[in-house]
């Protein structure tokens, strides 16, 4: 549902007024990943990589209580090298381009469970929220905070 309405914004917004370019000649902010391994058990250190990561921020909902929710979708790939399942827990830590915390996203369905020498690829939605809607239409960066462990 989500990517069919963003497919109909992006046509709406490219067959409108102009050219497609940047009409009200605001800037554009690019965006960037961080990849964070916040915790790992020293038995998986080196054989657990995190990589594809890619996210898309949405447009912005006012809310009723003053809030400014910006949902999006992201992915990213998870590769066990080891000869163990693992758990990983994550959480999603957006900032601005000045490098503030806007919000941190913690998804639901956690643990990830990765089988042993196996990738699983994440493709999952997210939610922003905040009451500055000025930092939330600044976010450039997303860090994926990892933790990843054995099962106990």
């Amino acid at each position: 549902m989500i990517y069919l309405l963003s497919l109909i914004v992006l046509t709406m917004n490219l067959t409108s007024c102009g050219n497609g370019s940047n009409p009200s000649s605001s800037e554009i902010i690019k965006k960037h990943h961080e990849i964070l391994f916040q915790e790992i058990d020293p038995e998986l250190d080196g054989l657990v990589r995190i990589d594809s990561v890619s996210w898309i921020p949405l447009l912005p909902i006012n809310l009723p209580n003053n809030l400014v929710e910006i949902p999006g979708i992201f992915s990213a790939t998870i590769q066990n090298n080891s000869n163990k399942v693992i758990w990983l827990r994550y959480d999603l830590r957006f900032f601005d381009d000045e490098g503030f915390l806007v919000d941190d996203y913690i998804p639901f369905g956690q643990p990830v469970i990765v089988d042993p020498n196996s990738k699983q690829t994440l493709n999952e939605e997210f939610i922003v929220r905040s009451a500055n809607i000025d930092q939330v239409m600044r976010l450039a960066t997303m860090q994926f905070a990892a933790r990843i462990r054995l099962p106990d």
